[in-house]
């Protein structure tokens, strides 16, 4: 007889609640206690799956749940409803976290348990309290470094080329070394043997002498944290010359070699996230990483990434790089090397601002045009496409390298929040260094016809020397992520005390490192350029001392020297730029000396929170080789001493004068508001009934000037005249008997009139009307018209007076009046002696009736509104002209959600509203993530009546009290799945009852086992039982009731293989 088993099984809501330590679940009239531990001792979230089976080995519900790990804590459900006596609890995989072992017991009764891999599987009777531990070592979540342009080594066979410090700093050396660097115009490689090999960490030269820190001392950082080279520390070696939008020949990029690299990493560790440092270049190769390659919000491969220096929008400095060369702050590296490997080089151009660059900071190259022979100069600030034409037809630079980069910086691209792909994102960005903001190219065409072209920077802002802060924070990030680094770097940021630092504090929460608020902050308010920025544009040499004995500018080898911290030294030709901070209240020494004869001109820019305040220039001051000179810095006032020889006595030369930056031209005088319509009655004879506008904006329909029925025309000339006036009459009788002159304005179709004053030049006649007044209509008088202006009086019958101005501006219903709306205005005149007086508009030169105000295109509102659990990046409300489009918004969905469709049927995240016509609101709605319960595992071969009896091995007690131990399950190879549906819901259930206050489970720290118990095999007596039987023997019984053992057994087996085999 078939046996028939009623057990009671807890039906667990869709969404279990957060607890801390231990979770009870009443299974009917049993329960189930869960806790966790970790050995670090760190409160860590921990996931469960909790499967149940039915006799023949059928999942038949499932759920899971959150535990806190380290604490202990009750909650408990009652909800009978007979479904599974089978159950299996499994840990999910963590990060930093490694499975060790599981233990359960049972206080109440000798039920049995199998434990496989991170599972634990128990038979369950009522009347059960099962207790399950499952313990944890911590473990290194993986880290891999991406770095960024010029950071990983590049040879040609064994010949390093990429970086070679002791050639680059030989004087007598060629850099031309480093030539098969180049590509062609193809964007191939020129020189198909070059190949990267190592991630740089330092460059030293052969004597050991460190001239730049890359990597090495992040390295050195996470070593001291415990990770282990290629054990638990990554590097990520590519060839940066391909950037982020460069192809190699068998069609890879950089984003395909680093997803292969991130899986390689997976597969050695067996971790299923990894965290990631990317610098630079590198960060934009990530970020294309992630959208390239999308996963679902919970299986991103990256846990966190922290963004360091990332030129999200581009750097201005990659246009010095291509037009004049840099030596990217390498000791002896020559500039003329850099730009001919950069011009076919898809990574510099990777890096060049893009649009958005342009939208956020304007203009980025200004052209100077200056002809001495014509006296003419001119200037002009370039738009975004006229600087892509300028570099690329104007320069001769590479086309087509330009349009991958115009392909890799979409909107899109630029705005995508890699929060949404699950990975918890943080950023270190450089913020008080000088950084060039732009670049003008000055063309002086001297007395000989020649044209000399020379290159200056066009404006200082803030970062990092490199990346302007504004491109390197655009990337949407939760602003406590976000970190600025007051001391920066770019080239060396990795290495740098404190962002070296900061970066292991955010990935290796298990140490900590206090950080000097001088050097790291959350606080933007502290990046502010405070400073002097000086350029010197001349046969001359600079080198600068501040006061703890740092250096900067030229050594006598010629090579570069900038020891002093924020401070930034460039070289362009014979030109050359520093930046000094002066927000700590550093002192400066500033020498100078002659390399040639002629000429030189200092420009001294005091730059305060940002912005150029004052320049003072000290202009045509002859220079010889024997000159050597000071620059004195004193509060805001510059001096210049200088002495042209040994034998001359020093010379103190002032500034031309304090000069404002660039000082905008005085705005024109406000016109005020533009005429409309207006009638220039100039030429008019007698008796015209109708008189049209002689001016009419174009988007208005024509303005007629016409009269009412109770006056007729009179011939005057140069007016529009009229008499028959009510003679003695008021206002209310010129209303009555329609005594006015009549205006009708209105815009054509899609557009918007706003009034702001009428202006009227009127002649009248001894005995004719002395008073009027304004009113206007917007049905045409249908109903009584509405006074604008107070009543005017025609003091004299000069030859046309010039009455009050009649402001409309404050009129509401005059403002913004659409297309299909009439505006009418009349003119009453009253008060004339006889009905033979005259009332004229004119008389007088110009326009004798003007109406003022703007004409604009109906404008619509957008209305962009973000359901429960998301929310919206991109500006809403918007106002747009009609027939326009809208600005881009995304639908941003919280953590565990994702974006379903917005209201109006739309089902793209990303949105843009074109050809607007009508205003558009609409709300975007959000779902949770639930991933497809999986199918059921196929139906088991039947199973034999429970009288089958085989001895099977027997575990002792537990000395933790009750039944312990159990059989074992063999270890399982495949990974359980990611999430496990909820289980179905029973045809009858019952309310839940909380019990009134929790309660302690009885586990502690010390009752844990951290490994699976010992199995010890007992022989057993076999018999047939059954569970009734087994029921009432209670637990001394157990031990001969192998037959059900051995049943129960086989079941657990062939359903965790079943199920698991599935995965």
């Amino acid at each position: 007889m078939k046996i028939k088993i009623v057990i009671f099984f807890i039906l667990m809501a869709l969404f279990m609640p957060f607890v801390s330590g231990a979770q009870e679940i009443t299974l009917g009239q049993a329960s189930l206690s869960i806790s966790v531990n970790i050995d670090n001792g760190k409160s860590e979230l921990f996931h469960f799956d909790l499967q149940g089976f039915d006799v023949n080995g059928i999942l038949c519900g499932s759920t899971s749940m959150d535990v806190w790990s380290n604490s202990f804590f009750q909650y408990s459900f009652n909800i009978p409803d007979p479904i599974c006596p089978i159950y299996l609890i499994t840990e999910r995989k963590i990060p930093g976290a490694q499975f060790t072992g599981a233990f359960c017991s049972n206080s109440a009764s000798a039920d049995f348990f199998g434990y496989s891999s991170n599972s634990a599987a128990f038979f369950v009777e009522p009347g059960a309290n099962i207790e399950c531990s499952f313990q944890n070592t911590a473990v290194k979540v993986p880290v891999l470094i991406i770095p960024g342009l010029l950071g990983t080594e590049m040879k040609k066979g064994d010949e390093l080329l990429w970086a070679d410090i002791d050639r680059m700093t030989n004087p007598f050396n060629s850099d031309n070394f480093m030539d098969p660097l180049a590509f062609n115009n193809d964007l191939t490689p020129g020189d198909t043997s070059v190949n990267n090999t190592n991630v740089i960490k330092k460059l030293e030269t052969a004597l050991g002498l460190v001239s730049f820190d890359y990597t090495d001392g992040l390295v050195d950082e996470f070593k001291s944290h415990g990770y282990l080279e290629n054990e638990s520390l990554f590097l990520f070696p590519y060839d940066w010359r391909y950037g982020a939008s460069g192809k190699y020949a068998d069609g890879l990029t950089n984003v395909d070699l680093l997803n292969q690299k991130i899986q390689d990493i997976i597969n050695q560790t067996g971790e299923f996230k990894i965290d990631v440092v990317a610098h630079s270049l590198g960060g934009l190769i990530f970020k294309k990483y992630v959208i390239d390659y999308p996963v679902g919000y919970s299986d991103s491969a990256i846990r966190k990434a922290v963004m360091l220096g990332v030129p999200n929008l581009g750097a201005p400095k990659a246009i010095k790089v291509l037009l004049q060369g840099d030596n990217f702050g390498v000791l002896g590296l020559s500039d003329f090397e850099m730009k001919k490997i950069a011009k076919n080089m898809p990574a510099a151009y990777d890096l060049l601002p893009d649009q958005q660059y342009f939208d956020e900071k304007g203009s980025f190259i200004k052209i100077i045009n200056e002809d001495v022979v014509q006296s003419t100069h001119e200037e002009k600030d370039l738009s975004y496409h006229e600087s892509k034409d300028f570099l690329i037809s104007g320069n001769n630079l590479n086309a087509a390298a330009e349009n991958g980069a115009e392909n890799l910086h979409t909107l899109s691209f630029d705005k995508y929040d890699l929060r949404w792909a699950g990975i918890d994102l943080y950023s270190i960005n450089g913020c008080k260094t000088r950084t060039l903001g732009g670049i003008t190219q000055e063309n002086f065409k001297n007395v000989f016809g020649q044209t000399l072209v020379s290159y200056s920077a066009l404006k200082s802002i803030r970062g990092d020397g490199t990346v302007p802060l504004e491109s390197a924070g655009s990337l949407p990030i939760d602003e406590n992520n976000k970190y600025y680094a007051l001391v920066a770097d770019h080239g060396k940021m990795p290495s740098q005390d404190g962002i070296k630092q900061q970066i292991a504090n955010i990935l290796d929460q298990d140490y900590y490192h206090d950080i000097n608020a001088d050097l790291v902050t959350k606080d933007i308010s502290q990046c502010q350029l405070n400073g002097k920025a000086i350029s010197i544009f001349s046969p001359v040499n600079i080198f600068v001392t501040d006061q703890n004995e740092n250096k900067l500018g030229l050594a006598d080898d010629g090579s570069v020297i900038n020891e002093i911290p924020n401070a930034d030294f460039e070289i362009w030709g014979e030109h050359k730029f520093l930046y000094l901070p002066t927000d700590n209240s550093q002192t400066y020494t500033i020498n100078l000396t002659g390399t040639g004869n002629g000429t030189f001109t200092i420009k001294s820019e005091n730059i305060i929170n940002n912005e150029v305040a004052e320049a003072e220039v000290f202009s045509d001051v002859p220079v010889t080789p024997e000159l050597t000179g000071q620059i004195n810095l004193a509060g805001h006032d510059t001096s210049l001493v200088v002495q042209q020889n040994t034998t001359s006595q020093p010379e103190t030369i002032l500034p031309d004068g304090l000069q404002p930056e660039e000082p905008p031209p005085p705005p024109p005088p406000d016109p005020g508001p533009a005429t409309l319509v207006a009638f220039e009655p100039n030429g008019l004879i007698e008796n015209e009934v109708t008189f049209n506008a002689t001016t009419n904006d174009a988007n208005l329909n024509t303005a007629v000037l016409s009269r009412g029925s109770g006056i007729s025309p009179w011939a005057l000339a140069n007016s529009f005249s009229s008499k028959f006036f009510t003679p003695g009459g008021t206002k209310a009788d010129a209303i009555s008997n329609d005594d006015y002159y009549q205006v009708v304005i209105s815009a054509k179709t899609n557009y918007k009139v706003s009034l702001s004053s009428i202006d009227v030049n009127i002649r009248r006649s001894s005995a004719g009307p002395d008073e009027y007044q304004w009113q206007y209509s917007l049905d045409n008088f249908a109903t009584p018209g509405i006074d604008v202006g107070a009543q005017g009086s025609v003091v004299s019958s000069d030859n046309g007076l010039a009455m009050p101005q009649i402001d409309l501006s404050g009129v509401t219903n005059l403002q913004n009046v659409a297309s299909g709306t009439t505006i009418t205005f009349r003119l009453y005149a009253f008060g004339a002696l006889g009905s033979g007086g005259t009332f004229a508009i004119g008389r007088l030169v110009g326009d004798d009736l003007v109406f003022r105000g703007s004409v604009n295109l109906i404008t619509h509102t957008l209305t962009y509104t973000a359901g429960v659990n998301g929310s919206i990046t991109g500006s809403t409300p918007q106002t747009v002209d009609h027939g326009s489009s809208g600005s881009e918004v995304i639908a941003v969905p919280n953590a565990n959600y994702h974006f379903t469709s917005w209201s109006d049927g739309s089902t793209t995240n990303l949105r843009t509203d074109t050809n607007i016509t009508a205003d558009i609101s609409v709300a975007a709605g959000f779902e949770a993530d639930v991933v497809a319960p999986p199918p059921p595992p196929p139906d088991p071969e039947p199973e034999p009546e429970p009288e089958i009896s085989h001895p099977m091995p027997r575990a002792p007690a537990s000395s933790s009290g009750g039944g312990g131990g159990g059989f074992y399950i063999p270890p399982v190879v495949k990974p359980l799945p990611a999430q496990i549906a909820p289980l179905p819901k029973p045809v009858a259930v019952q309310t839940v009852t909380l019990p009134s206050a929790p309660r302690r489970v009885a586990i502690s720290k010390q009752t844990v086992k951290t490994e699976i118990p010992d199995i010890q095999p007992v022989v057993a007596e076999n018999k047939t039982v059954s569970l009734k039987n087994i029921k009432a023997a209670g637990p001394a019984a157990l031990s001969e009731k192998s037959g059900f053992l051995d049943y129960f057994k086989n079941m657990l087996n062939k359903i965790i293989s079943l199920f698991l085999k599935k995965w």
